[in-house]
């Protein structure tokens, strides 16, 4: 290790590297802790330094010259497209789903699910009135 003791910047590179693998390969921090012998702190700096080394600097500029260029993709089919041509109606919907992509706007939804519990006594005492009434009589 240089004199410093900090590891080689390659070092920390190829940790971050493996990091990444392991959580996208659906370990836990906790687990590619224990696999990598680091501290979860540690494995969660390796990830970031991973995803800042591995992002382009101007991906944002050009995500936008991307739609710029897919919206005018759009609007040169738009015509063909809505008098039924059927070729363009599937370039069109590529190119929508492509921006989608971009934009993450078809991602998994979030779905909120209210779930409401039933007072027990009241449960219970339906269950034994529908026991009893399904029960033949002596």
């Amino acid at each position: 290790m240089p004199a410093n003791n900090r590891k080689p910047p390659a070092k920390m590179l190829e940790e971050a590297r493996k990091c990444y693998e392991l959580q996208v390969a659906g370990f836990s921090t906790y687990q590619i802790a224990e696999k990598m012998g680091f501290s979860q702190k540690t494995v969660r700096n390796r990830i970031d330094l991973h995803i800042t080394k591995r992002v382009h600097p101007k991906v944002d500029e050009m995500r936008t010259r991307q739609i710029t260029r897919l919206e005018a993709y759009i609007r040169s089919l738009w015509e063909k497209a809505m008098s039924g041509d059927e070729k363009a109606i599937n370039a069109a919907i590529r190119t929508e789903e492509r921006i989608a992509r971009l934009f993450g706007t078809d991602s998994a939804t979030a779905f909120v699910v209210k779930v409401d519990t039933p007072n027990d006594d009241i449960e219970v005492q339906r269950m034994i009135d529908q026991y009893y009434a399904k029960k033949p009589k002596d």
